[in-house]
């Protein structure tokens, strides 16, 4: 489903945000709906908007790994260096507790997903070095996955 709202993003912005907020009113604290409008507003220029929908997906679930990584991403980009350094420490360590603790019922290709959604934001943002290191992330372990 991520996908096809990704591909949606790209064309249509504006279409894709009243999706969403639609999606939200059905499930206001879903995640998944708040990191995609958080997504959104980035498209738009809308950075304190895309801010507040990102951190109302990690009050929703505080370890939503696409909104941790956008997040950090994003204030990255704005010089709050200190703040993204903290949710990458988050990342990094419910990245190890899933593992260990089997919290999810996530598997390695729902991983490769993240680095996947994680290079399309480093490319909406214009790092395309940095893009391009995740992707090679994901074809490294799946050469002959055609979704990547």
């Amino acid at each position: 489903m991520l996908k096809e709202y990704e591909q949606l993003l790209k064309y249509d912005t504006n279409k894709f945000q009243h999706l969403i907020m639609d999606l939200r009113e059905k499930d206001p604290q879903n995640p998944q709906y708040l990191y995609l409008l958080a997504r959104a507003y980035l498209q738009k220029g809308e950075v304190s908007k895309a801010i507040a929908a990102y951190k109302k997906s990690l009050i929703a679930d505080s370890e939503y790994t696409q909104s941790l990584m956008g997040l950090c991403i994003l204030y990255n980009d704005i010089g709050f260096y200190k703040e993204a350094k903290k949710l990458y420490e988050t990342l990094e360590n419910t990245k190890k507790n899933v593992l260990k603790k089997k919290l999810w019922n996530v598997s390695v290709e729902n991983f490769h997903s993240n680095y996947y959604t994680l290079s399309q934001d480093y490319l909406s943002y214009g790092r395309y070095e940095e893009a391009l290191e995740e992707c090679q992330k994901v074809l490294k372990d799946n050469p002959n996955d055609k979704n990547f």
